[in-house]
């Protein structure tokens, strides 16, 4: 479980609480977008989930100098 430092509304506790990634599917999309990863993200406390997010594949990146 990886902490992503961002603080969001819990419908289960009703109020503003830590969250972290508790799952990835990577490659969610294979037909439409194979690069896009779904991340869920949950509450700290009570490990319910909150929100589902996209993400581009970290591999995508890999090659790419900034």
């Amino acid at each position: 479980m990886k902490n992503i430092g961002c603080r969001l509304y819990c419908p289960e506790r009703r109020r503003i609480v830590d969250v972290h990634e508790c799952y990835r599917q990577g490659k969610a999309f294979s037909r439409i977008n194979p690069n896009l990863d779904i991340i869920t993200i949950c509450c700290s406390t009570c490990n319910k989930p909150i929100m589902k997010v996209t993400k581009l594949h970290e591999s995508v990146n890999e090659g790419v100098e900034k």
